[in-house]
Parts: structure tokens; sequence; C-alpha cells
């Protein structure tokens, strides 16, 4: 159901966004080249139209209809009409129950706009995790693929991101060295304190890891292994066994889902079909840096902020302000948008939190300013940190300008290894008495500081801790822990598993699940 489409080489010029309120005058929408490495992209118009080009192939998008590309694929461009509404989700491999159809344009039924946006939101949203967490690879018994650390460096990301570009790139070490102005013997050594493995091994561990997404969308064994550079078959199964215990062909066979037999005479395969249905869904515990609007477009759930809830229902939204702990609960069937944030410097606090309903004929623009806060699909020029981008939906009690409480504010925005530890060593360093300070800070937060401060340092743990490569001695020192046995207590009482195991379930790779362009 494609058809061709006219495509532009340079992107629309238009407006700021934030000045436009009505649908007729969203201004269009563009992107240009761009690659989703080791998640699937899924892209989908909820009203208006859209051209999508993929290389020399070309699909025009239009209301209700989504298009879904695999892993790897190279976008050349999308670009939207005026007053369109569209949105991206990347989604990982894992998370399909069935293989959609790629490249080619499909109606959306019922409900496949719900599941489409709480992926949306997972995906902005990477702290959110299921309240009963269930994946195809888990109740099939398969290995879940595990993909290798990425090089922190600068100079050793430009080698590792042309690789998980292209893994069948035959470059050798020697040669990289000479490209990267070192000797062999210091990219082999940097390299390896880097990732924790030598380059050969690395490398084979990003062509298994790349070759799985080939065989769970449906590629042979055989086609898998020549795409990502094995010089044969049996070399290929070697290496996959060797990394995930199991055959390819036996691993493909357990990850692949039966196709039910009513669904078995058609090949459109719904958005539901693919990533299930809307079980109740939570977030980790959080302390943000900044301010964050969410929206719930349907469905109910509740905010938890510690010593109370605030309920939220289809059509509400709720700024969350910077420091203040909370975690959001979504019963089944609900679904959360995020909308946008600002920097923690615009004076919003706790008391400020009040829910507002959206206003009839709003709806259409929270969604554009969503896809324009957390997709690279965007007016042009656009500044992404201008904060006037999102002032206007600040609550009526908030003066975007205002001074904050400066004290509270050097709180919140102070080093974590460097910065004081406890109240009295910053009632001492600002100068105000501690009873007092201790009565504004919990006025701002909701919290007493000590279990504050504990809580954002293991918040911050968690996100260094998704990150490969970093030793889990240096996150504890970065976090404010001097010892590595202190910051393991601190985090297992918290989270109910120590941080390595947390890093086994929750890391992902810092190139490989990003976009270039």
């Amino acid at each position: 159901m494609s058809s061709p489409a006219h495509r532009r080489t340079t992107p629309v010029m238009t407006d700021r966004p934030q000045q436009l309120r009505h649908r007729d005058t969203l201004p269009p929408c563009w992107l240009g080249e761009i690659t989703v490495h080791s998640r699937h992209h899924v892209f989908w118009v909820d009203h208006g139209e859209a051209q999508v080009s993929v290389n020399e192939d070309h699909f025009t998008v239009g209301t209700g209809q989504a298009i879904w590309f695999p892993a790897g694929t190279t976008v050349t461009s999308i670009e939207t009409a005026p007053g369109t509404v569209a949105t991206s989700a990347l989604v990982p491999p894992d998370r399909l129950i069935r293989q959609p159809t790629w490249l080619t344009v499909t109606d959306l039924d019922a409900g496949d706009a719900a599941v489409l946006t709480r992926q949306f939101a997972r995906w902005a949203m990477p702290y959110m995790i299921d309240t009963t967490p269930s994946s195809p690879a888990a109740d099939s018994g398969s290995p879940v693929p595990d993909s290798p650390p990425v090089p922190r460096s600068q100079v050793l990301r430009t080698m590792a991101e042309a690789i998980l570009q292209n893994p069948a790139d035959t470059t050798s070490l020697e040669t990289w060295a000479e490209r990267l102005g070192l000797s062999s013997r210091q990219l082999t050594r940097k390299f390896q304190a880097e990732t924790g493995m030598s380059y050969r091994t690395w490398h084979t561990r990003v062509r298994v890891d790349r070759a799985s997404h080939l065989l769970r969308r449906g590629d042979s064994v055989s086609q898998s292994a020549t795409a990502v550079g094995f010089a044969t078959a049996p070399a290929f199964v070697r290496a996959f066994s060797r990394q995930f215990g199991v055959t390819p062909g036996a691993w493909a066979a357990r990850v692949s889902r039966p196709v039910p037999a009513a669904a078995a005479t058609t090949d459109h395969h719904t958005a539901a079909d693919c990533l299930g249905g809307l079980p109740a869904i939570s977030t980790m515990p959080r302390i943000n840096r900044f301010h964050i609007l969410i929206w719930i477009t349907s469905g109910t759930g509740h905010l938890d902020l510690g010593d109370r809830k605030i309920p939220l229902a289809a059509g509400d939204t709720v700024w969350i302000p910077s420091g203040v702990w909370h975690v959001i609960h979504l019963d089944e069937g609900g679904v959360l948008v995020p909308v946008g944030d600002l920097p923690a410097t615009v004076p919003m606090r706790r008391h400020h939190m009040a829910v507002t309903h959206v206003t009839p004929g709003r709806e259409t623009e929270l969604m554009y300013r969503a896809g324009l806060s957390y997709t690279h699909l965007r007016p042009w020029p656009y500044d992404r940190n201008d904060p006037a981008t999102m002032t206007d939906l600040l609550p009526p009690t908030v003066t975007p300008f205002a001074r904050p409480d400066a004290a509270v504010s050097a709180i919140l925005n102070a080093d974590l290894a460097s910065g004081p530890r406890t109240l009295t060593q910053w009632s001492e360093k600002l100068g105000i008495p501690l009873s007092r300070l201790s009565e504004r800070f919990r006025r701002e937060t909701g919290q007493t500081f000590a279990l504050w401060h504990t809580d954002l340092r293991l918040n911050s743990a968690r996100y260094r801790l998704s990150k490969p490569g970093v030793p889990i001695s240096q996150i504890a020192a970065e976090v404010g822990y001097p010892h590595v046995s202190g910051f393991t207590r601190a985090f297992t009482a918290r989270h109910g598993m120590t941080p390595t195991e947390f890093r086994k379930r929750y890391a992902h790779p810092i190139i490989y699940d990003e976009v270039t362009g």
C-alpha cells in the first residue's frame, strides 16, 4: 500500500512552533538521514500526511497509518505536511511478540494508537517497567541478547560507531591505529581498558548481537552470517553458540512465536499483535534534575509522592518539579505521554503541583509538542533547549522569571560527589539555622534532606549503571560513596538487587541504542 513520494533535499523553514496554537497551523516537520542501530523504528501519523524515503523507496503515510523499519535501516528523510501530527518510537527486538510487516504502509486498527503511544513513552522514559514484566525471550527460555559495551573515549567511539554501522567491516586493528594516530599497542590497551575485552572479541560480539536481530526478524542462519561478515556459516554458529549457549537456529526457533491460526491468512500485523496489550506499568523511583510535564491520554493511574498520592485520569496533565521524589503508576490500559521538560532554573516547586485537565482541542498540540521534545522529527529551525517552547504550559502560579529559593536551589543543583552530604554541613555553608533550612527544604521537596539525598544518589547511580563500561567502584565515588561496600548495601536495600544485578538486567549500550544521522 505504498506510493511514490516527492523527496526534498532541504528542510522547510518555519516559525517557532510554540507561537502556533491551532491544528491547521502546526508547522511541517522534517527529519534528515538517520539510522537506528539495535532497535526497530516505527513511525505513524495520527492525522495529516508524511512522505518517507528509504534509499530509493518512497512512501506516503496518511492518517491512521504506520510504517516499521527494522534495526539497522537508514531512513533517508521524513517530511510532514502542515498540520500533521506524527510520532516515532524505538522498539527493542525482545519486546516484539510478533514481527510487524517491514517497510510497508499499514492501517492502524482500533487500539493500535494507544499501544504505539505507550511504546513512545517507554522509549522517551526508559525508566518505565512493567509491574509484571514478561518478554518473548523470557517466556521461551531463550537467552536475551547481551549487547557489547561501547568505549567511552571519543577516539575509540569514532571507531566503534563505524563498526556498529557496518559490523561486516574488515578493517584491521593496525589500520585503525594508524587512522586514529595511535600505535597498535596503545589502541589494544586502551580498548581493553574501556570495554573489558580485546578488539577482536568485541567485534565478534557486535557481529553476533546484530545477527540476533536479523534472526529474530526472520532471516536465515546463512543470511545473517553473511550480512554481519562471517566468512562461513559454521564460524558464525560457533561464535553465536559461545555467547548464547545455543545454536542460532535453535535460538531463533525459541524466540519466534507461532502465528495464531486466525491471523495466518493475512500479512497485516497490528501494533497490538506485535507489542501486546497495555498491562499495568510503573516508573522506577525518580528524582529528576529537570521539570517534566506528563499527560494521561487514556486510562487511569496515580502519582506517588511518598507522603501523598495524586490520582490521574484520561485528559489530566501535571508538572513534576525538579528535585521531587516520585513514582508514576499506570493501571492496566493506562497510557502516559511525556510532553516536554524545562530546566531546574525555572522556579517551580512541589507546592505548584496541580492536576490540570486538557481543554478541548489541545490534545493535538500536546502530542505534537511531545514529538518535538523526544524525537528527531522537528520543524527547522528549532531550538530544543529554548525554554519558551514549554513555559506557556506552566501552572498559572509559576512566574518563569521569578527568583527561586536560592538556598534550596543550591542544594538541589549541587554536585553529588563534592557537595556537602548532610543538612548540618549545608546549614554551616549557607549560614542558615538548621531548623529553618530543614523546614524550607521539606516544603520544597516533600522529603527530609537525608532521605532525599539517598534517593538522589541512587537515582543517579541507576543512570550510570545503565551505561556499560564504567566500573561500579567509579560509579560509587561519582555519587558520593567513598566505599563500594556502603554503596552496594544502600543500593540493594532500595532496589532489592545488587548494582551488578541491576546492570545485568537494565544496562543498555551508549551508541548501540542511539540513532545517528
